[in-house]
């Protein structure tokens, strides 16, 4: 009976020393909002054209991308990724790199409240700059599952010291077991990093920082065949493939 405790013990010890736990998700992560990084992480609408009052717009609009449920849960899933933070953000905002053009002799007073994103149904006024929102939250299920995961390691970490001090007192002894004092000395160190909850236990919220980049003045006086460009924002419309950026 003892060699065949001593054979599981051993192997309860192997399989806990080579399983290790894994680091923690970063609380937050920064990101930043410029055309270059939304067309990455979003479909590109064709480009078009509209008239208004004096003054002329062109615009590209960016469209959601299009996900499989399976990429579109992944994508909920690991909310530390710049383009999960993306996701959300496209789930509310729809974004617009425009020209406004002024062809006139004179100068033009524009204001991004004058345009208004529309298709064959239903329009939204553009979000005023300083409306955007600066950072947003959600649930962390990656962390949470790593939280889990840690927590069962170090858990069967105390199983197997105690199950090793329990061996020893019976056998009165350890020599010729070198796998135990291994291992106390590395459940000393999981011990050690356990203490400190930074450095295993993930957040369960995630919070996403945003700043902007290139943002379309909310007002400004274009000069005689001067032109103003930049992004421009909208509240999602339920079909953005006929959407179009126009005047009001």
């Amino acid at each position: 009976m003892k060699p065949f405790l001593k054979a599981a013990l051993s192997l309860l010890l192997a399989g806990v020393l080579l399983c290790h736990c894994v680091s923690a998700d970063r609380p937050f992560r920064q990101v930043q909002v410029s055309r270059d990084t939304i067309a990455q992480n979003s479909s590109v609408g064709y480009r078009h054209r509209a008239m208004g009052p004096g003054l002329q717009v062109e615009a590209t609009l960016y469209l959601p991308r299009k996900l499989g449920m399976l990429q579109r849960f992944l994508e909920s899933f690991a909310v530390d990724s710049e383009s999960s933070a993306f996701e959300h953000f496209n789930d509310n905002l729809s974004a617009a790199y425009v020209h406004i053009h002024n062809p006139s002799s004179q100068p033009a007073i524009f204001r991004t409240n004058m345009l208004i994103l529309e298709n064959l149904k239903e329009s939204k006024e553009s979000v005023a700059p300083e409306a955007l929102p600066g950072l947003f939250e959600r649930t962390n299920w990656k962390g949470a599952v790593k939280n889990v995961y840690n927590a069962s390691m170090i858990t069967l970490a105390t199983i197997a010291v105690i199950a090793a001090t329990i061996y020893c007192i019976q056998e009165n002894h350890c020599d010729g077991f070198d796998v135990v004092e291994g291992f106390v000395n590395d459940t000393g160190r999981v011990a050690a990093a356990a203490s400190k909850s930074e450095a295993i236990f993930s957040s369960i919220t995630h919070r996403t920082e945003l700043s902007y980049d290139r943002l379309l003045p909310a007002e400004s006086t274009i000069p005689p065949g001067g032109t103003v460009e930049g992004l421009v924002f909208f509240e999602r419309l339920s079909d953005m493939e006929t959407a179009e950026v126009k005047f009001r």
